[in-house]
């Protein structure tokens, strides 16, 4: 292949699964994203029945043969693409890949609301443990593109604009306590 223009099959057009390309990508398994787009290539107009072959993957994504079942183990146990085996012939074995929903999904997205249970965290103005609603999420993306996630405090008894929680660990929880005693000392004074 010469050019990037020789590496778009002609007459297909298929949307590309950009959430879980960019989630791919920001994670650390840039070859895996380049798996899944040299798949969505061969894909057309349907969600099933892509089956290009490790040679074609290959060419296309950039990487190793060897790496390529890695890079598919990959996005199958993030969600975005189902791998079955197919028969053609009495001797060919050709694995038929799905794009499942998930990779198009707005569930990995950085505008996409969290619905996952907030686990109790430490104000780290007050330093008192909130539960989960007590606690406000916000999501912003940093200058480099990555999703950024917030937690405050909602009605933290010391007013701070620099409310900020942190999760439980065990160092947070020494600093807590550090803390609680600092300000008690700072009350009877």
């Amino acid at each position: 292949m010469k050019n990037d223009e020789d590496r778009i099959p002609p007459g297909l057009w298929a949307p590309l699964p950009i959430p879980a390309i960019k989630f791919l990508a920001n994670n650390g398994h840039r070859p895996a994203s380049r798996v899944l787009y040299a798949i969505v290539l061969h894909k057309g107009n349907s969600k099933s029945g892509i089956f290009p072959s490790y040679e074609t993957i290959r060419l296309y994504a950039s990487v190793g043969e060897n790496s390529i079942r890695e890079c598919l183990d990959v996005l199958e146990n993030f969600g975005f693409i189902k791998v079955t085996k197919a028969r053609a012939g009495k001797k060919n074995q050709n694995n038929r890949y799905q794009i499942l929903d998930k990779a198009y999904s707005l569930e990995i997205n950085p505008k996409a609301k969290i619905t996952k249970i907030q686990e109790p965290m430490i104000c780290n103005s007050c330093w008192n443990d909130v539960e989960a609603p007590n606690i406000q999420v916000s999501q912003s993306e940093n200058w480099e593109g990555r999703r950024e996630v917030g937690f405050k405090h909602i009605g933290c008894p010391e007013e701070s604009n620099f409310s900020v929680l942190i999760p439980i660990t065990e160092l947070s929880r020494r600093s807590q306590q550090w803390q609680r005693s600092i300000l008690e000392r700072a009350k009877l004074n």
